[in-house]
Formats: C-alpha cells, structure tokens, sequence
C-alpha cells in the first residue's frame, strides 16, 4: 500500500506543477473559447491519474529541471527502502497484530536514535503514518460524498417528468443534471417561461458534452489527492470553467434580448449551492460576477482567433502532457 501512496504522492508534485501552469495560461486565454481551458484542465487531471506518460523535447517538465523519467515514470519519491515499512502497514491493518505492529515502530524509533546508521531512515516512518492518512481521508471524504448523494437522490425521487429528459419537484430550488447512465434535468416547480429555457440550453450543453461524466469522475481523482491543496484549486476552477463553456454553447445562437434573459436568470439562480462540490451539475453554481459578466458580454469569436487558440492549446497540452528527454549518459 505505501508503494501505491509513494506513486500518488509522485503524480501529485507533476498534477501540481501542470496544474499551475494552466492556473498562469488562464490569464492569456481569457479571451478565447472557454472549452479551450476545459481541455488543459483536463490534461490536468489525466497527470494526476496516470503515472505513466511519453517524452518530448518541449516537456514543460524538462524545463523546470524535474528528474528524467524511468520506464515513462518521472519519480521524485524513490522506491528505496519501503519494504520495511510494508511489513509495518500489514501489521497495522491486520487487527490481530496492532500491538506487534505499534512496538515494531517504536522500536524502530528507538533504534533510529540510537544507532542511525543501523536504523530504518525516517521517511519510512512517515511514509507509514502518512499512507494511513491518506487511506482514512479519502475513505472519509468519498463515504461523505455518497451520503449526500444518496440524500439528493431521496429528495427528488418523487419528481414528476415533463419532458423526456426534464422532471420536477417542489423538493428542490434550484435547477440541475442529476445522474451518470441516464441524467435527468431536475426543475423547480413554478419556474417562468424564459427561465425554464434559459435552464433547459445550459443542462443540455452538460448532458451533451457528457459534463455528468467529467465531473465525477475528476471528483474522484480529487479524493485521490485530497491532501494537495492545489489539486482542490484546480478542481474549482475547472468547475468554473466548465460552467462558463456552457454558458457560451447555450447563448452563442441567442439574440441579445434572450442573452439577457439567460444572465437575469443566472443572477436569480446563482446563490444556489449544491450539497458537496462533487454534487450534480446545477445551473447557478460557481455562479460568479466573472461568469454574468462574461455571458453579458459575450461575443462568437473570429474564426481565426479560434483556430489560433486551438494550436496553442494543443501544443501547450503535449508540453503539459509530456515528461522530460531522457539523456544518454556519456562514456567515461
């Protein structure tokens, strides 16, 4: 288990690095289609779930001096010396051995002040402690998640459909796509006319792009690293992002009055807040002065100005994607 913690704890420092790389190209890319940003945030979460990944000559990795690769693995926690400590985790997990367990670590303690040459290193230990940790925190924080869920998913199950895909419920307040196989737009009941519409494009966009899919599944790779604190930037900030995109496939057809309906109606419905960030998507959440603004304000962009930004995430990507050149070592 320490070796799978070690390997998340490597993936963490790379999801990190890339993570604000994208947080910076944020800045410069304000202005192009927020998809753009989506499909960064995305290479994002794909280092932080796979430890493995090819070469290139533009790694942004290799530029920052992070250690060559082995076998696609850039590692920055070596596997050196932690079979000691999984003798000590299967102890600790094995209840019938907690106190063999908890003796051996102390004298392992006790020899490392003593004798440190004779002595297990010290990061073993931690790597021990911070292993159960880890275990217990992302249990904890996924049984939180479900429980919420399941609660959500209580709330609504007398919601009536009235649409294909549309149900309603007077059980709920705001808007959103609940569900993985088979998602379904959850309404509050009363809503006006030019709202429901407003709703309806937005939760479409999500379904479309197969949004509910994204969104748990970064969730779960969140819990992965819920120790990093950038990793719960980059996840909000994706959600943000994600939000915004949708905003702009929902209005880029509209004409101005109905954009400004659509922004009347995210002004209404944006206090809203579901239940955990890893909850449905919903219509008014992340809802920020930026994202009003920006539905406001929107204009399609030029053709070019698309095609340029398409180029530049795509090289931009491979350079987040990719891990440094391993050099030949020259001969003596």
């Amino acid at each position: 288990m320490t070796d799978i913690f070690r390997t998340v704890l490597n993936m963490s420092i790379t999801g990190g690095i890339i993570a604000l790389a994208v947080l910076l190209l944020r800045i410069p890319l304000k202005h192009a289609p927020r998809w753009i940003t989506c499909a960064l945030w995305m290479v994002v979460f794909l280092r932080l779930a796979v430890p493995v990944s090819f070469s290139s000559q533009i790694s942004l990795l290799s530029g920052i001096g992070a250690p060559a690769p082995e076998n696609g693995v850039v590692t920055y926690f070596s596997a050196e010396s932690v079979s000691q400590v999984n003798d000590a985790i299967d102890g600790i997990t094995n209840d019938s051995q907690i106190l063999t367990a908890t003796e051996s670590l102390s004298q392992s303690m006790n020899s490392l002040a003593s004798t440190p040459q004779a002595s297990a290193d010290p990061m073993q230990i931690w790597l021990a402690i911070g292993t159960i940790i880890w275990l217990i925190g992302m249990a904890g924080l996924l049984l939180y998640a479900a429980i919420q869920y399941l609660r959500l998913h209580n709330q609504v199950r007398d919601a009536v459909r009235t649409e294909l895909d549309v149900f309603e419920t007077d059980a709920v307040t705001a808007p959103f796509v609940m569900g993985i196989l088979k998602p379904r737009i959850i309404l509050p009941i009363g809503m006006k006319a030019s709202e429901r519409e407003s709703v309806l494009m937005h939760e479409r966009a999500h379904i479309y792009r197969l949004d509910h899919v994204v969104k748990p599944v970064t969730f779960l790779i969140l819990t992965l690293h819920w120790f990093n604190p950038i990793v719960w930037l980059a996840f909000r900030l994706f959600c943000d992002d994600l939000e915004a995109s949708c905003d702009e496939r929902a209005i880029r057809a509209l004409e101005r009055e109905k954009i400004a309906i659509y922004g009347e109606a995210l002004l209404r419905l944006g206090t809203r807040k579901m239940a955990f960030s890893g909850g449905p998507l919903a219509f008014g959440e992340h809802c920020t002065k930026e994202r009003i603004v920006n539905v406001l304000n929107y204009k399609k962009p030029a053709f070019w100005i698309v095609i340029l930004a398409v180029l530049a995430a795509v090289i931009t990507a491979i350079a987040l994607l990719t891990n440094p050149i391993v050099r030949p070592r020259s001969g003596g």
